[in-house]
């Protein structure tokens, strides 16, 4: 865990980069910055709203004293920070622990050592999968034209597992925002002229980190292993790229042990974030959000 939190202390989210508030600006989503940090405005019933700040860096020294003058001009009922792996302390503020919106735990990948010595640490069950996947004629490409593909996939996932999807538009707006140092694209795992696997991954260089989004498989060619394989090979293909490390961005045991295991099986590095916090600013009103959020079941 140490390793993995070491590694992302020298570096910045991508969801700070200016992509990808470009992103939530597609999507419909007012933007500012406090300091260098994003924050997204969320509505809320009755016309209020709240403010969102996903990882910020934790040496932005004008971060606090910024946020705190956007939140009072903009009226705002509170503020939610992800908090990075160096959290802010927030003293002056009524804090309160909360849910994270971004996933709380996550396994990161080291991809600065060879091929073998990454491939060598991995679960011995991962490691015969992927071979198995490679004799069955498991195929892997990254695609331009891969959307309906990914999409169909993710869908029969989310059904499986029992998970809810973002709307269709916010796949498609992530996919559409590209720079040289920010891009995401669609890798497919094929089995016998037929999708088996999909994934979603962010290329992020000012970071160094690939970060696998979003993903999902076929329970039709399960036995294919075809999702060990296509994370190998996203893993090579970053590699190539000169990234650093593959974050597998969540590992929930509890709601969903099976996705755990399957990205744990890589052995990389465990990273948990801090809590995250919601800086309230009015108080009546948050309680009001408290209470709907518990009935309704909605962050």
């Amino acid at each position: 865990m140490d390793g993995g939190n070491r590694m992302l202390r020298s570096v910045s989210s991508f969801l700070q980069s200016k992509e990808w508030e470009e992103v939530q600006r597609s999507l419909g989503g007012e933007t500012f910055r406090a300091g260098k940090a994003l924050v997204i405005a969320h509505p809320l019933p009755g016309g209020e709203q709240y403010l969102y700040c996903p990882r910020p860096s934790h040496d932005d020294l004008q971060f606090e004293r910024d946020l705190d003058c956007v939140s009072l001009e903009r009226k705002s009922v509170f503020v939610k920070v992800d908090q990075d792996v160096e959290p802010y302390e927030f003293g002056s503020l009524n804090v309160v622990r909360t849910h994270s919106i971004q996933p709380q735990e996550t396994i990161l990948l080291d991809l600065r050592d060879p091929e073998e010595e990454i491939l060598g640490r991995m679960r011995e069950k991962t490691r015969y999968n992927i071979r198995l996947a490679e004799r069955r004629g498991v195929s892997v490409s990254r695609l331009l034209g891969g959307f309906e593909t990914f999409f169909s996939l993710l869908e029969e996932t989310a059904e499986r597992e029992q998970f809810r999807l973002h709307p269709r538009k916010h796949y498609e707006a992530i996919l559409s925002a590209s720079t040289p140092d920010y891009f995401n694209a669609v890798f497919i795992a094929h089995w016998r002229g037929e999708p088996a696997a999909a994934a979603l991954v962010n290329f992020y260089r000012p970071s160094g980190i690939a970060t696998y989004l979003h993903g999902g498989s076929s329970r039709t060619y399960k036995e294919s292993m075809a999702p060990h394989l296509l994370h190998w090979e996203i893993i090579r293909e970053a590699r190539r790229l000169g990234f650093a490390a593959y974050d597998f961005w969540g590992t929930e045991k509890t709601r969903w042990p099976g996705i755990a295991r399957f990205k744990e099986g890589f052995r990389g590095m465990h990273v948990r974030y801090p809590d995250s916090v919601d800086l309230v600013y009015r108080p009546g009103l948050y309680l009001g959000y408290q209470f709907a959020r518990s009935v309704f079941r909605k962050p």
